[in-house]
């Protein structure tokens, strides 16, 4: 979908990376984000996950620690159903400015189709978010979708895109509508039994009311243990 989507960046990255000018990065922020998710199945129809998110940037330092709790139901074959919290602390170089906290609920495909061998997966999740020290809640929608290509026995490409939709205005969610996409590309390996390792690019792109876009270029690293 990535392809579909943003084939300047999904499916050339290489390219990318060599010919983006020095200056046009220099504009632009670079991050790195480390994580790690834990799955846990109860039984056939329940499973529980936990996912950890360490965020730093050159310009921010270190600005979040996130943590997710999900609780998901198995529908059907390929549906999962999950309720989730999520508590999201904000930094600033290191130093802690605030907490938001996340109540959301999603609705995944692990198989939207088949594409010869790759699998295109999809969710789509709503949240609402309160943030300590501001009025209101925020509702925000994120739709996403992800292609699974295997290289080998051992290698997966991994293609990415979310995107995310404010539905409402608060006094820290400022503008309602589009706000920001995520086009990734990783290639994800076993480490262990159970366990997984994905690496990666993401180029994250803010949409700016009367003002000049954003643009951050992450590098990603996470660690998946299933059960």
């Amino acid at each position: 979908m990535s392809c579909l989507v943003r084939p300047h960046l999904a499916c050339a990255l290489p390219a990318l990376l060599v010919a983006v000018p020095g200056q046009a990065w220099a504009k632009s922020d670079t991050h790195y984000w480390a994580s790690s998710s834990i799955s846990v199945k109860l039984n056939d129809k329940i499973v529980l996950t936990n996912d950890s998110s360490v965020r730093s940037s050159d310009a921010k330092g270190l600005y979040q620690a996130i943590n997710h709790f999900m609780i998901g139901y198995k529908a059907n074959k390929h549906i999962t159903l999950t309720l989730g919290y999520t508590s999201d602390f904000q930094h600033s170089h290191g130093t802690f400015v605030t907490t938001e906290n996340r109540f959301r609920q999603q609705i995944a495909s692990d198989q939207l189709v088949m594409i010869g061998k790759a699998k295109l997966s999809g969710k789509l999740r709503l949240e609402e978010r309160w943030r300590d020290g501001f009025a209101g809640t925020g509702w925000r929608l994120v739709p996403s979708t992800r292609l699974a290509i295997p290289l080998s026995k051992k290698l997966t490409l991994n293609l990415s895109e979310d995107v995310f939709f404010d539905l409402n205005t608060t006094g820290f969610q400022k503008t309602s509508g589009l706000d920001r996409t995520r086009t990734a590309v990783s290639l994800g390996m076993p480490l262990v039994k159970h366990v997984s390792l994905e690496l990666g690019y993401m180029h994250q792109h803010g949409f700016v009311r009367a003002a000049e876009d954003t643009d951050d270029h992450v590098m990603t690293a996470k660690v998946i243990a299933a059960f």
